[in-house]
Parts: C-alpha cells; sequence; structure tokens
C-alpha cells in the first residue's frame, strides 16, 4: 500500500508541477516525544522504594539512587518504567565505585532535574520516551526525549551523551524571577576533563527568545569550552530555531576544538541576532550544509479513533506560510501564521504563541498529502495508512 501510494504521490505532484520531497525520518515534536500521556505513571511522593528499587535523600534535598550501597538486588540490567520524579531533582551517586558494567534503563519517566557523573564510569544510563527540564552528567543516551520547559539549560553533558530523536524546546520564561540565561544545550567542559563524544541527531530545538523579566535564551547549540577543551562533538540532521544565536561557538585562551561537526542543519527565522556567533575558534569544527528553513514542515502524521488524520505542522519562519492538504474528497488550503521576528515579541508571549506543533486535523480520509504554497509548491509530508 505504502509503495502504492508514493507512486500516486509523485505522479499527482507531476502533474501539479509540485516539488516532490523524498519521506524524511520523523521530525520530534510536542506529540512524539516525552512521555505517553494515554499511560498512567506512579508518582515517587517521597524518598522510598518504589518498583523495587530504592531512592534515597541525597545532597541539597535530591532524591538519590546509589547503585554501590543500595540496591544491590537490582543487578546489571535495571529498567525503571513509568515513573513519576518531577518532585524532586534526581541525583546518581557512587558511580566511580561500580565494578562491572551496569545499564540503567528509564522507559516513559519524567523528571525535573538529571544528574550524573562528570567521569567515565562502568555505568550507563538510557531514556526511551522521558520527559525531563534539565541534563547534566556523562554516560547516557536519549532517543524520543522531550528536554526543557522552564528557565535554565535543557542540557549540560560532559562526556559519552548520545540524543536521538530528540525534542528542547521552552526554555524562556519572564515570569521565572531568575537571572539566567538558557541554552538548549551548553558544553563547557570541566577542569582536567575534555568534553568528548556528545552527538545528536535528528533532535529538533525550538527555543524563541521572549523579553522581560530575568531569564533570556542565549543560543540554540552552545559550543564554549571555558573550562577545558572538547572534541568529537556531532550535531547532524537537526533543526534549531531561537536563542540570541542559533549557533554559538568560543573558546577560551588556553583551550582548543577537535573534531567539532555540524551537518546537515536548518535554521530557522527565530533568532534574536543571527545564525552564528564565533569567537576565538579557528580551527577544528566543520560546518556543512547549514541552510535557513523556508518551508512549513510537519512532525507528527497519525490518524485518531474516529478516523481523522492528524498533521503536526510548524513555521519556523518569519513569513505567514500557506498550508495546502489534497485528499481524496477535497483540497483544503490555510493560513499558518508567522514565526514573529525578536521586535514584535512582548512579555506576555509564551511558548504556545508561537506556530509550532499545530494540530491540524482532516475529517476522514484514506490518505492526505501535505505541500507549502506560499512560493511555488513544496510537498511537505503525507499520510496513506489507517487504523484498522
Amino acid at each position: 500500500m505504502r509503495k502504492s501510494f508514493w507512486l500516486f504521490a509523485i505522479v499527482l505532484s507531476m502533474s501539479l508541477g509540485i516539488r516532490a520531497q523524498a519521506a524524511p525520518r520523523e521530525i520530534p515534536d510536542h506529540f512524539n516525544t516525552g512521555v505517553d500521556t494515554d499511560t498512567e505513571l506512579t508518582e515517587i511522593p517521597e524518598p522510598g522504594i518504589y518498583g523495587g528499587i530504592q531512592y534515597k535523600t541525597g545532597a541539597g534535598g535530591q532524591l538519590a539512587l546509589d547503585l554501590v550501597y543500595s540496591n544491590r538486588q537490582a543487578g546489571n540490567e535495571i529498567e525503571i518504567r513509568n515513573m513519576d520524579f518531577s518532585r524532586y531533582a534526581l541525583l546518581m551517586v557512587n558511580e566511580g565505585k561500580i565494578a562491572v558494567e551496569t545499564t540503567v534503563t528509564f522507559r516513559n519517566c519524567k523528571f525535573d532535574a538529571v544528574t550524573t557523573g562528570r567521569e567515565d564510569a562502568r555505568i550507563s544510563y538510557v531514556f526511551e520516551e522521558c520527559t525531563l527540564r534539565n541534563f547534566q552528567g556523562s554516560n547516557a543516551t536519549f532517543t524520543r526525549c522531550r528536554l526543557g520547559g522552564s528557565s535554565g539549560d535543557a542540557l549540560n553533558p560532559y562526556r559519552n551523551v548520545t540524543l536521538r530523536d530528540c525534542y528542547i524546546a521552552d526554555l524562556a520564561h519572564p515570569d521565572s524571577g531568575d537571572t539566567v540565561h538558557s541554552d538548549g544545550v551548553q558544553i563547557f567542559g570541566y577542569p582536567s576533563l575534555t568534553a568528548e563524544n556528545i552527538s545528536f541527531d535528528n533532535c529538533r530545538f525550538e527555543v524563541p527568545a521572549i523579553p522581560g523579566g530575568g531569564s533570556y535564551v542565549n543560543a540554540c547549540l552552545m559550543i564554549a569550552p571555558e573550562k577545558s577543551g572538547a572534541k568529537g562533538i556531532y550535531f547532524t540532521n537537526c533543526i534549531l530555531n531561537g536563542g540570541g544565536y542559533a549557533i554559538y561557538t568560543l573558546v577560551k585562551d588556553g583551550f582548543s576544538l577537535e573534531n567539532v561537526v555540524l551537518c546537515n542543519i536548518s535554521v530557522g527565522d527565530a533568532a534574536r541576532y543571527g545564525t552564528f556567533y564565533h569567537r576565538n575558534v579557528t580551527a577544528g569544527v566543520t560546518m556543512e550544509n547549514i541552510y535557513t528553513t523556508d518551508t512549513l514542515y510537519v512532525g507528527s502524521r497519525f490518524v485518531d479513533e474516529e478516523g481523522r488524520i492528524h498533521f503536526s505542522v510548524t513555521n519556523d519562519t518569519a513569513q505567514e506560510r500557506k498550508l495546502m492538504i489534497v485528499t481524496p474528497r477535497q483540497t483544503i488550503i490555510l493560513p499558518v501564521k508567522a514565526c514573529p521576528p525578536y521586535e514584535d515579541r512582548t512579555a506576555d508571549m509564551t511558548f504556545e504563541d508561537f506556530p509550532f506543533d499545530i494540530d491540524v486535523v482532516v475529517p476522514g480520509a484514506q490518505w492526505a498529502v501535505c505541500y507549502d504554497i506560499t512560493d511555488g509548491c513544496t510537498q511537505i509530508a503525507l499520510y496513506a495508512e489507517r487504523k484498522s
């Protein structure tokens, strides 16, 4: 069915003079990342034993997970599923004392902040379809996670951190009362510890700055090793939209960047000042195919219980755009408002005021194709499958 529909879509595109695009990897958005809202989570109201795992009170009132002096019965492959840790910040302790290779996997869990150790250790953390306010640490992999939702950085990785198909968003909160700057990811290193082996692939950053208050968004990507050098840093196939600058690179005297690669990066119009800020960067950074977002795009596409097709539509450009949806029964044309330039933003705006992840609903149809017809006609998405 999928092949025959693709053939139909190509023929339709040719007959209309439309610029067709190959089926992309699904773009991360509000609907396909983070915890499953249809699943009931077990809340962690206080330190204790939940799901056979003991959580203690850690420094500063954080919730502490210790796999050395506690939880010895848990083994070396630990899975924690459907837990809500958001009442506390979660701190991993005594990692350097773990004697054998250990993996802790969190599936469909919700967190406030998560902090792991900075140095390499015999433990790795896996986060799958989780929601976090912030992560700081090393030795972690994230898949289909959503990070952010408050002032402050979403990620501060040190070593051995991988993100795939993740959504980093909503960092400007003028009413937070805090004097802070936020980055989607800030890589600043640590004394005598090179920032290394950090990669983001098919990740999306939506962090527009909002004026007013004490917090402001500095960058989507901030690679600024102030305390050590950095090497083996990769950002590939990502979408960046926001910050003062979308990409901010700075090297403090005495440090260097090595093998830092940014490739296939789409940059929207939400940045306050522009795409790049570079200071003291003379070598070690490769940038390939960094381009401006020039069409609407679609993340999730799915069918609900009533047989309606949903498209999650985003406009990262500063121009109001036109969305056309073609189905067997009708053609729908809808305006999608522009991503407002910084000078048009006001302190009472929130993340929800931006044209991100708009849920466009198409009444029952066997298939639907989306196009951006603002300038010419570009195919941006299709859906050709339905639940039985």
